[in-house]
């Protein structure tokens, strides 16, 4: 996997310390309609909207978060210049489509192997394929005589596509 920014022990102080993807733990300031207020320990608190507390729809704020509630979250965003901290309950991907670039080298798992080559998850939305022609120097026949279902491994990103999400 690559390097996440997130973060369980040496907290933030400080807004211009936040980065996406770090991972907080805070206290439910206020509850709306639109969302909550939870403080981070930054002097200013984070927005969680509603839209941001689960993969489903969430109807009632209070149904998820209640004011006093200590709870994990991640950065989304952050806004230094109009002070605005955007937070989500969802743990994000640990790739995105718009940090994977040729060349990378990433730790993975096989999570599924076919006769044309195995499936790698290296932590973005859609697991990597490793085409049974990359997996050694010369020819392999099966691939299991490279590698087995679960092993990790580390792999080199020679190719994706954003738009047909494969990597």
């Amino acid at each position: 996997m690559s390097d996440n920014p997130t973060t369980k022990d040496a907290a933030p102080s400080r807004i211009e310390d936040l980065k996406p993807k770090m991972r907080l733990k805070g206290k439910v300031k206020k509850v709306e309609l639109f969302g909550a207020f939870v403080d981070i320990g930054v002097g200013r608190d984070g927005l969680l909207h509603i839209s941001a507390l689960s993969p489903s729809r969430v109807d009632d704020i209070t149904d998820v978060v209640n004011e006093g509630d200590t709870v994990t979250v991640w950065v989304r965003k952050v806004d230094t210049a109009r002070d605005r901290i955007d937070l989500t309950m969802i743990e994000p991907i640990g790739v995105d489509w718009d940090e994977l670039k040729v060349g990378q080298i990433h730790k993975g798992k096989v999570t599924k192997i076919e006769k044309f080559g195995a499936f790698v998850d290296i932590g973005a939305e859609r697991h990597g394929l490793i085409h049974i022609s990359e997996l050694a120097n010369y020819r392999v026949d099966d691939v299991t005589e490279v590698i087995k279902l679960g092993d990790e491994i580390d792999v080199k990103v020679i190719g994706v596509d954003a738009r047909k999400k494969q990597i």
